[in-house]
């Protein structure tokens, strides 16, 4: 098999959950590039958004489609998956257990609609 220069490898489109839809090789790196590092800015749901959008790519294998795209978006999934782990047991927590398990003082503490006497 003849293999492309790497200029014209990466104006070839790639597949995502949408299909072909034009996305050329360097644009995706870039897309999953910016949505694996803005994940770190307080916004993991787009590492879940990453993840969704190039899956086909995840599920083909740094083998077998781009390792570049394939990188970030493992990533991004690890990413989500430690966050997930992480955030949902205490936001559980918090919701469920309330002020009965964390008890009156710390739930005043952390509690937003909690107003404290100032007068």
């Amino acid at each position: 098999m003849e293999e492309l220069p790497f200029t014209e490898f990466e104006s070839h489109p790639i597949e995502t959950i949408d299909g072909f839809i034009g996305l050329t090789l360097r644009e995706g790196r870039s897309l999953s590039r910016k949505l694996f590092y803005a994940g770190f800015c307080a916004l993991p749901w787009l590492w879940f958004v990453n993840v969704w959008f190039f899956y086909p790519q995840l599920k083909r294998g740094k083998d077998v489609g781009d390792r570049e795209l394939f990188q970030y978006v493992r990533a991004s999934a690890i990413g989500f998956v430690v966050f997930s782990i992480c955030f949902l047991p205490w936001t559980l927590t918090y919701l469920i257990g309330g002020e009965k398990l964390l008890g009156t003082s710390l739930w005043n503490r952390l509690s937003l609609s909690h107003m404290p006497n100032l007068f």
